[in-house]
């Protein structure tokens, strides 16, 4: 099986991680949770970073120790994955959902602007895929409405917009560090923020709402990194060049394979400021394809893919949510969007089986519509 993806392990991962067992520091506290920090916010190009046990916890946090409070509104795109709805609705706070732009797969700025309300407080933007939007003209849109401008960047991680780095833009920012993540501490995730203010409210929720030992003047998470997972992480920034030089490579040549070819298939198609980290590779099958049995076909092939996040409007918890017109740029996304094998290792034989085998089924299926 050809594997929708895996971590690119070298041997200074394994030496740091063994580092951190041969300290006996292998809970939250140890020197790998404060280099990571350390390295990630000067990476990021921010003053603050606080690592937490998933990019879901992060984004919780995030909007915990923003300053939001019921009944605020935060507005998001329909098309993400649940965590950054979950995190809105963890924060007790209320959730209007948004199209997506036809073209970077993001939010849609006009159809968002028709949203805004008086209970709305932030725009919680996602960076899909990677994939930035015009970060100049959404931080000026949020200044003229007085929104707050907060960033879910965990598939975004090294992205940048004009050569600044996606997770700088906003009050706050949060990343995933999942095992298919462009970087991974196996689980793992971090915040970021240029607000002192926010980053010690982060650090105090982060750990069980403690100040001094047993003392705990408000309610917290239990959401810490450990230093295991931290040493792992840390090896794996050090390595982001070669990373993402080799996933360059293994999108460009999906590119080369599939593009222009009779099927039409189409891809996301970024900001031309936009310098995407390559997360996914992602396109969208013709019209009349039907994605789930194509991708049922791959895997018989021994290629494992998968489709798009589900629109949120049309899952339960979050039907009633949504003040918004007909999704149609999601419902499209969702039909046709196919995800496709995107480790770094992934070699350029097997590359061109899949593109092979895709372009194959596409052929083969029938005219009439799904």
């Amino acid at each position: 099986m050809i594997p929708i993806y895996e971590p690119w392990i070298t041997d200074l991962e394994k030496k740091y991680v063994n580092e951190a067992l041969n300290s006996g520091w292998v809970s939250s506290t140890g020197k790998f949770v404060d280099m990571f920090e350390e390295k990630i916010a000067d990476f990021i190009g921010v003053k603050y970073a606080v690592t937490t046990c998933n990019g879901t916890t992060a984004c919780h946090l995030a909007l915990e120790a923003s300053g939001l409070q019921s009944p605020d509104e935060v507005i998001i795109p329909n098309i993400t994955f649940i965590a950054t709805a979950n995190a809105v609705r963890y924060s007790k706070l209320n959730l209007a959902l948004c199209d997506i732009d036809h073209t970077d797969w993001n939010l849609h700025m006009g159809e968002l602007e028709s949203l805004i309300g008086p209970q709305t407080k932030a725009v919680f933007m996602v960076h899909l895929l990677g994939a930035l939007s015009n970060m100049d003209e959404w931080i000026a849109f949020c200044k003229k409405h007085n929104l707050m401008f907060i960033e879910d960047a965990c598939e975004a991680f090294g992205s940048t917009w004009k050569g600044k780095r996606a997770g700088s833009f906003g009050k706050t920012a949060s990343f995933s560090f999942y095992g298919n993540k462009t970087i991974t501490c196996g689980e793992g995730g971090m915040v970021v923020t240029n607000d002192k203010d926010v980053f010690e409210r982060i650090k105090l929720l982060r750990g069980q709402g403690q100040t001094d030992r047993y003392f705990h003047p408000v309610i917290g998470y239990n959401y810490r990194m450990t230093n295991l997972c931290a040493a792992l992480g840390l090896a794996q920034l050090e390595r982001f060049d070669e990373i993402i030089a080799q996933k360059k490579r293994v999108f460009d040549r999906y590119r080369k394979n599939l593009e222009g070819q009779d099927q039409k298939i189409e891809f996301q198609r970024p900001k031309k400021d936009c310098s995407p980290s390559q997360w996914m590779f992602a396109c969208l099958l013709p019209k009349h394809s039907n994605v789930q049995r194509v991708m049922e076909k791959l895997k018989s092939k021994g290629i494992e893919t998968r489709g798009c996040f589900f629109p949120l409007n049309c899952l339960a918890p979050y039907v009633e949510t949504k003040r918004s017109k007909f999704m149609s740029a999601s419902d499209y996304l969702y039909s046709t969007l196919i995800m496709l094998p995107s480790y770094p290792t992934l070699e350029d034989e097997r590359i061109d089986f899949v593109c092979q085998e895709l372009l194959k089924e596409i052929e083969d299926e029938p005219q009439t519509g799904n």
